[in-house]
């Protein structure tokens, strides 16, 4: 395994891409020397988990689905113990609820209906031992959001938003 001096020196002496460039370019001109400043690096920082572009307008959506009892960010916080093989181990359901939000006594409870919701809704599969979560698999986003489209439980503008950026960042053709 690289050590993070072999990473930094690999990436200090590629090429940047042509929009990365552009990007960098921008930095430099909004935000000057960052010398000093620390800013995530996912090539050398540990604790990097690939997100999909679409993930705020998912949210956005299983909030609007679930009201009054927002899931959203219970959906997030599964995706920041996602993997690439998308399963969880729930090793502590306790945390899982803090990440989500909840923070009283029944926060377990709580954490455990707005996972029921994103069940319900199709987000996720689960295999509980007795009444507690376990194992939790990921279900492909796009593909759930456009099944509630067409069962017409998500607003087509609302629907048609998520499309467009879907699109726009390679996520449907």
């Amino acid at each position: 395994m690289e050590n993070k001096q072999q990473v930094d020196a690999k990436t200090k002496l590629s090429k940047p891409s042509k929009p990365a460039a552009k990007r960098l370019a921008l930095r430099a001109r909004f935000f000057g020397s960052l010398e000093g400043i620390e800013l995530w690096n996912r090539a050398t920082d540990d604790g990097y988990v690939p997100l999909p572009r679409i993930l705020p307008l998912v949210v956005s959506v299983i909030d609007a689905l679930t009201k009054g009892k927002p899931a959203g960010l219970t959906y997030l916080a599964l995706w920041f113990r996602n993997f690439d093989e998308m399963i969880i181990d729930v090793t502590d359901e306790a945390s899982l609820a803090y990440e989500s939000g909840f923070h009283s006594e029944r926060r377990i409870t709580t954490w455990q209906q707005r996972m029921q919701s994103l069940e319900d809704l199709g987000f996720i599969k689960s295999q509980k031992v007795g009444n507690r979560y376990q194992y939790v698999l990921m279900l492909h986003p796009v593909h759930t959001l456009k099944a509630l489209y067409e069962e017409g439980k998500i607003q087509k503008e609302m629907y048609e938003t998520f499309e467009h950026r879907a699109f726009e960042v390679g996520a449907i053709a």
